[in-house]
C-alpha cells in the first residue's frame, strides 16, 4: 500500500503503511507520521472523510504519535474518532564514559544466534502487558504477543536490528533488540524484556548495568530508549539509573470496529 498523504489549505497529513502490524491483524494498518493544521474545522471534515476512504480500503488500525504540547492536533484526532492510548517516554543516558555501573559478573551479554530467535521470541510473546496493543481493550488480545513475536524473528532479516541474549548461570533471562551507530557512538534500545520466569529477583537492574557496562566498554557515547508511562516498573528503574528524559509523547488510535467484528475477533 502506498503512502497517504494530503496537502490542503485546511491541513497536512502524511501517513505510512506498517507492514508487520498489517501482517499480524490481516488488514491494513497506518501510521500518521506528519500532521499540521491550519484551519480546525475544515481540518476535521477533510481528515473525516480520509478515514472514511481507508476505512473502505480494509484498514482496521490507523496510530499517530505526537509531542505531548500539541494539544489542537489531540483535539482534531479526538474529533474524528481517534482514542488516547499512552503517553511515551524516552529515557536516555549520555557522556557513558564517565558514569560508574554496578556490574553482576554473572550477568553473561551474547549476540543472539538465528537459532535461538525462536526461544527468544517466546519471550517476547509473553512479555509485553502494558503495551498499547494490550491496553486497547478494542484490539484482540491474541494481536499484542503475536506482534512482538514477529518483530523479534523478523531481526534476522533486518540488518540494522541486533539481538543480544542475556543469561544468568546457563539460563536465559532476556533479550535487547537494538539499533546501534557505530559513527555517532549512540544506540537504541528498541525493545528490551526480562521473561515472566525470572521477574521480581532484581535481574532488571543486574541486566540494564550490564548493558550499559558493556556500551561503555564499546566507547558508545548515549543510549536512548522509549517506554509507557504506565509502565511504572521500567519507569522507576531507569529513574534509579539516573537516566533523564526527553520531550514525552502522546499516542492516538484510530480503530475499525466494524472490520473487526466482522472478523468475530472483537
Amino acid at each position: 500500500m502506498d503512502p497517504v498523504k494530503l496537502n490542503s489549505s485546511a491541513l497536512s497529513l502524511e501517513l505510512k503503511y506498517l507492514k508487520w502490524d498489517s501482517i499480524v491483524t490481516g488488514h491494513n494498518v497506518l501510521e500518521i507520521t506528519n500532521i499540521k493544521i491550519r484551519d480546525l474545522q475544515q481540518a476535521e471534515l477533510e481528515l473525516k472523510n480520509v478515514i472514511q476512504d481507508l476505512s473502505s480500503n480494509d484498514t482496521v488500525l490507523i496510530s499517530c504519535r505526537i509531542p505531548h504540547q500539541f494539544l489542537t492536533e489531540s483535539m482534531l484526532l479526538e474529533a474524528v474518532g481517534f482514542k488516547f492510548i499512552e503517553v511515551v517516554l524516552h529515557p536516555f543516558m549520555d557522556r557513558l564514559s564517565e558514569k560508574k555501573f554496578v556490574v553482576n559478573e554473572t550477568i553473561l551479554i551474547q549476540e543472539a544466534k538465528e537459532t535461538e530467535l525462536d526461544n527468544l521470541s517466546k519471550i517476547a510473546q509473553i512479555s509485553f502487558k502494558s503495551d498499547r496493543f494490550s491496553v486497547d481493550r478494542r484490539i484482540p488480545d491474541k494481536f499484542s504477543g503475536i506482534r512482538y513475536r514477529n518483530w523479534l524473528l523478523s531481526c534476522k532479516n533486518c540488518p540494522k536490528q541486533k539481538v543480544y541474549l542475556l543469561s544468568e548461570n546457563m539460563n536465559t533471562v532476556g533479550f535487547f533488540i537494538v539499533e546501534e551507530d557505530h559513527d555517532s557512538k549512540n544506540t537504541y534500545w528498541q525493545l528490551t524484556a526480562i521473561s515472566p520466569d525470572h521477574q521480581g529477583k532484581g535481574l532488571g537492574q543486574r541486566c540494564w548495568e550490564a548493558m550499559l557496562s558493556y556500551y561503555k566498554s564499546l566507547n558508545f557515547n548515549e543510549v536512548c530508549t522509549s517506554i509507557s508511562a504506565r509502565n511504572s516498573p521500567i519507569l522507576n528503574l531507569y529513574s534509579k539509573l539516573d537516566f533523564r528524559f526527553r520531550n514525552p509523547e502522546m499516542t492516538f488510535h484510530w480503530v475499525n470496529n466494524d472490520l473487526l467484528k466482522n472478523d468475530n475477533l472483537s
